[in-house]
């Protein structure tokens, strides 16, 4: 379906020198990283167009399109093995929605017959087989379809040059066509919601997005417009707190994801890339939302940079929270059509093909922290495992592994890491012998997995570290006891012996803290003593101070208040400013009495209007500025 983007790039294409850019960490998912990507080859000749999907482990598995067939690749633990075909060749992978642990494809042949007509027709994996059926031999647009799938219904549907097609079928080679009277030239999308009952999306470029529902054989069209004309690629991906998520690009540099709950639409969320240049040189086409279990989903789409004249993909995978600002993955000159899924530990894989190059280019996420050798303590008849991460890597998953008398380390648990570098596990196996425990950093992709040193001898527990936070000048302590003992904070360096620094500070209700003031830049180490007992060492980074920094809009495009972030260096006296283009100041505060460090401050001025806006930060006589778009 052409666009902007495609028009721009044939300018280009002639100029285009291939590039390639390193993996990177994520820019907002703290302790991971992207993974080199890879290029996987068919057997069966040039490959492309993927599609990445999980089994019923949670494990990747990817297919592409190959002149004469669909080619797919299974993960082993470390690399890609190419196990199967579909006995049946295909211009596009599209995603096919069907129930947990059944996989579909769907496709229209590439050589059509002489009154210009092929076959759609779908097939279901069994093993490493096939069975495919033909649906409709249509002269279509062989870029544009899709399918769905539920325990006894099936829907595909497809755009046939001038109108929106969709055809359900209850049994073996019958299959009905609804007629809709729809055009869907900028693409389509269908989920099942029952057995007999399916939601579909379309988007053309006149009318914009729209949606509705085929209920038996009763079509329906609801009364919405989504989205203008510029929008395209619609998915859809089932919800798990309820409904369903309906996301699409919008041929510009944001693409939109809203829920759909009990029949109502919520309010759309816009989410943008770290793009190497301007952002409004960036034209999207192409979008994809992963299949998984997550509540949000992790969102890719292409663009088209204008001022560089390529393709990128870009992925933004989302926290617990929410969605994040995507990252432009590595490689990905001249790519188009991401696929990305979310395995069991939380990693994202990522797959996509690139314009006039054979291949299947995938790359996945993996986590950089690694952890301190567990400690070990007791706790009445049970163990409690402590241990540390070497960076902040929340939401990434971490193994206790366990031995028994000297016996073979066995997995006991798994434990999701939070926002504290601190993690802890309590082990209810009564100690019926020796007790030994490692950690082991948890990925499916097995090259990138970590164990640490096996656990010292377990030592009664005195206290259990809840958190150490160190900034200039200053380091605060805090631990939990069950029993508040009369505890003295110690500390060390790497060039000190342990020194005592005073009792720590009760408050009866089993929290310990303790305030550090005699510090500057540097390491240091940190322990609880009562007697001849002490806590596990914990060591901090003090930094040695803080530098004028503004991040700007912590969401950009803003919608609603305008938060913005930005770091003071001192007490000196500072200013926070917002400007309108035309240079009318909207809004201005005076932050000084904030202090040094980080902060958040809502920014937005009376009357403020969607657009362009300056912010300015200034303070001791320099000054930053950035700017921001307000969407509503």
């Amino acid at each position: 379906m052409p666009s902007r983007a495609s028009i721009m790039r044939v300018l280009c294409l002639l100029a285009l020198t291939i590039l390639s850019k390193p993996p990177g960490a994520l820019a907002n998912t703290p302790g991971r990283a992207w993974s080199p990507t890879e290029v996987l080859q068919s057997s069966l000749g040039p490959t492309g167009s993927p599609r990445l999907d999980l089994d019923s482990l949670g494990t990747p598995f990817v297919f592409g399109s190959t002149p004469s067939d669909v080619a797919g690749f299974v993960w082993n633990g470390a690399t890609w093995v190419e196990t199967w075909q579909v006995g049946r060749g295909l211009a596009f992978c599209w995603p096919v929605l069907s129930p947990p642990g059944t996989y579909y494809v769907v496709g229209q042949d590439q050589s059509p017959d002489a009154q210009h007509k092929a076959w759609f027709w779908l097939a279901q994996r069994t093993g490493n087989s096939f069975v495919s059926e033909n649906v409709s031999k249509e002269g279509a647009f062989i870029t544009s379809y899709w399918a769905t799938v539920s325990s006894r219904r099936r829907w595909v549907t497809f755009y046939d040059f001038l109108k929106l097609r969709i055809l359900y079928s209850d049994q073996p080679g019958v299959w009905t066509d609804v007629p809709t009277n729809q055009s869907a030239d900028m693409g389509m999308t269908m989920i099942a919601v029952d057995d007999t009952t399916a939601l579909a999306a379309w988007s053309n470029s006149p009318g914009g997005l729209r949606w509705g529902t085929m209920r038996g054989s009763t079509w329906t069209v609801g009364p919405d417009v989504l989205g203008n004309a510029n929008s395209l690629d619609p998915v859809w991906r089932p919800r798990p707190s309820g409904g369903y998520w309906l996301g699409y690009g919008t041929d510009d540099y944001i693409v939109f994801v809203r829920p759909f709950v009990n029949g109502s639409w919520g309010a759309p969320t816009a989410i943008t890339a770290h793009y190497p240049n301007d952002p409004a040189f960036h034209y999207s086409d192409s979008f994809e939302l992963s299949r998984d279990s997550w509540e949000y989903p992790v969102i890719a789409w292409s663009a088209f940079d204008g001022l560089r004249g390529v393709e990128g993909v870009y992925v933004s995978v989302p926290t617990d929270s929410g969605w994040t600002v995507a990252d432009e993955l590595a490689d990905d000159i001249e790519g188009v059509s991401p696929t990305v899924v979310r395995d069991r530990n939380g990693d994202v894989w990522a797959a996509f093909w690139r314009y006039n190059m054979s291949g299947i280019f995938i790359t996945h996420t993996y986590t950089k922290a690694i952890s301190t050798r567990p400690v070990v303590s007791s706790q009445g008849q049970h163990q409690l495992i402590q241990w540390t991460l070497s960076e902040q890597a929340p939401e990434t998953w971490w193994a206790v592994l366990r031995a028994v008398n000297g016996g073979p380390y066995e997995l006991a648990s798994r434990v999701r890491a939070g926002a504290s570098v601190q993690m802890i596990w309590e082990d209810s196996l009564p100690p019926l012998g020796t007790l030994s425990y490692r950690i082991r950093r948890e990925c499916v992709d097995t090259r990138y997995e970590w164990l640490s040193d096996p656990s010292d001898t377990p030592v009664p527990a005195l206290a259990t570290l809840v958190g150490a936070i160190a900034k200039p000048g200053q380091v605060d302590l805090s631990w939990y006891a069950a029993q508040t003992p009369l505890a003295t904070v110690y500390r060390r360096t790497n060039a000190t012996d342990w020194s005592a620094l005073g009792p720590a500070d009760s408050r009866g209700d089993g929290l310990l803290t303790y305030t550090d003031r005699a510090v500057t830049a540097g390491r240091y180490a940190y322990r609880l003593g009562a007697g001849e007992q002490f806590t596990p060492e914990t060591w901090v980074e003090v930094p040695n101070g803080y530098t004028l920094a503004l991040e700007g809009s912590t969401q950009n495009p803003a919608r609603g208040p305008l938060q913005i972030a930005f770091t003071l260096a001192d007490d000196s006296p500072a200013t926070l400013d917002l400007f309108a283009v035309n240079g009318r100041r909207v809004a201005s505060r005076d932050v000084s009495s904030m202090g040094a460090g980080p902060h958040h401050l809502d920014l937005s001025g009376e009357g403020m209007r969607p657009g362009v806006y300056w912010i300015r930060l200034t303070e001791a006589g320099r000054t930053i500025s950035k700017k921001a778009v307000v969407a509503n």
